[in-house]
């Protein structure tokens, strides 16, 4: 899930150990993997329909074998810039290919996949989310699904932690103007009610490719 950093998510799903976490709304301890099938569920839902699916950042593979474990039609490819994750990530999900890749440089052509998704793995490229944002467009053909933090709808102590982390800003302005520019159009937004971090809420947004 994360891309840029090179341990973390198995050893918490390995572990059981629960964390400080909001479940529908109410501070809740939850584990990795209740976090991992909620999140898997959302995108199980959205990815309806689509034949070639990419796990863009796909870290150590989590949410594609929630997603393979929930017993899929859909064929998953994922990528992620470190190789330990990608090594733990094929370990865990050996029907999938998985490789070594960076988000804002892909070696696929264009239209590859019919969709694409990411989950907390945008948030931490600020620098480069408009080369990102380009790819992901480029090798996708219908459909992109986000589960991110957005820096402009964080309280005070939310907006304190993006920035200290150095975390995505500016990502719904760069939608909008993909969307004027007629490439894109956004068909659902909305805060999750349910996260792993207070500090850091995702936010579920769904776009449709138009050219």
């Amino acid at each position: 899930m994360t891309i840029f950093y090179p341990t973390g998510d198995w050893e918490w799903y390995k572990s059981g150990k629960k964390d400080r976490g909001i479940w529908n709304g109410k501070f809740k301890p939850m584990s990795s993997k209740e976090w991992f099938d909620y999140v898997a569920g959302i995108v199980r839902e959205e990815i309806k329909g689509f034949d070639k699916i990419l796990d863009a950042g796909c870290g150590e593979g989590l949410v594609m074998m929630t997603l393979n474990n929930m017993i899929i039609d859909n064929e998953i490819d994922g990528f992620d810039v470190w190789e330990k994750r990608v090594n733990i990530a094929e370990k865990l999900n050996p029907e999938n290919i998985i490789f070594i890749a960076s988000i804002d440089k892909l070696p696929m052509e264009n239209n590859y996949y019919d969709c694409s998704y990411t989950v907390h793995v945008l948030e931490q490229c600020n620098d480069i989310k408009e080369k990102a944002i380009e790819e992901l467009l480029r090798v996708t053909k219908k459909k992109l699904i986000f589960i991110e933090p957005i820096y402009e709808h964080g309280n005070m102590f939310q907006r304190w932690h993006m920035r200290r982390h150095k975390y995505l800003m500016g990502f719904i302005i760069l939608l909008k103007k993909l969307e004027k520019e007629g490439r894109i159009k956004i068909i659902k937004m909305g805060k999750l009610h349910t996260y792993s971090n207070p500090l850091n809420p995702p936010y579920l947004i769904v776009v449709e490719k138009l050219r």
